[in-house]
């Protein structure tokens, strides 16, 4: 899934904006820090390209473009407003309706990946955005594919 007309014209830190679609864009890159731990980086990166881009929900960030410019691997996703759960959580407990709401989308968008043979394996309160529409599932990187289940399973 790659949208090679989309044009980054400004990068802000982790942000990017893409003209031809008038939005902005989370991006994210191989890090390399000089401590032989760009494969396990590249790795991780690639994993969860593969994932997210398999994956349609409305409570899963989007991925819209993979590429690489100038020797730097890059994941351009959904820019999500928000705060993550682990953030909210430092002000107290959620409000009952809330929690609930939230495990509701959150199982729902495991759920989707789990038919769709992706298991996400790193589901944290760091990992849930929250947002004004819901919850959404980020960070794939440690996800493993596997088999989709058999219809009627």
């Amino acid at each position: 899934m790659a949208f090679r007309q989309l044009r980054m014209v400004e990068v802000f830190g982790r942000i990017a904006y893409h003209a031809d679609l008038f939005h902005y864009a989370a991006g994210s890159n191989v890090r390399r820090d000089g401590e032989g731990n760009e494969r396990v980086q590249r790795e991780r990166f690639e994993r969860e390209a593969r994932a997210v881009s398999s994956l349609n929900h409305p409570h899963i960030c989007a991925l819209y473009d993979v590429g690489n410019q100038d020797g730097i691997e890059y994941l351009v996703m959904e820019y999500i407003e928000g705060e993550t759960l682990a953030k909210r959580l430092e002000s107290g407990p959620l409000a009952t309706a809330d929690l609930l709401r939230y495990a509701i989308e959150v199982a729902d968008a495991l759920d989707r990946a789990h038919r769709q043979g992706v298991i996400h394996r790193d589901l944290k309160p760091g990992n849930i955005m929250l947002t004004k529409s819901g919850a959404k599932l980020l960070d794939f990187g440690l996800a493993k594919a596997t088999a989709p289940p058999l219809a009627g399973d």
